[in-house]
């Protein structure tokens, strides 16, 4: 499932017991109501001035150390998950030894930095 938009439903069901044949007609009824929202998912990325919205860690020796800073704050109503993953396809690299993975809390309230770490091998 995919929100194309914002949309909160309200709905009411009306559930009916009977026997397998129907022969006792409805013995019981109940009345369920479904609460359902559809929400966009709203994520500002801010990366520092000069990356052009990625990073370049340059040539780096065994045991050096870069880092660089994205901040992603989360300005939707709910909590949203986010991972940074390595497209191995594009660089020879050891790469880092696990992405990173979190949440973000929701309503504007949370904002979650990642500070991502390369080492290469020579």
């Amino acid at each position: 499932f995919k929100a194309l938009k914002p949309v909160f439903v309200k709905k009411a069901m009306r559930l009916e017991v009977t026997d397998s044949e129907k022969l006792g007609g409805v013995v019981q009824s109940e009345n369920i109501y479904v609460n359902a929202e559809a929400y966009d998912v709203a994520l500002d990325v801010h990366f520092p001035k000069g990356c052009d919205g990625g990073f370049e860690f340059g040539v780096l020796k065994v045991f050096e150390e870069a880092k660089h800073t994205c901040t992603l704050k989360n300005k939707g109503k709910f909590e949203i998950g986010f991972k940074f993953v390595f497209d191995r396809s594009t660089a020879n690299l050891a790469g880092p030894s696990a992405p990173g993975a979190a949440t973000a809390a929701g309503k504007g309230g949370g904002n979650a930095q990642q500070q991502q770490q390369q080492q290469q091998q020579q």
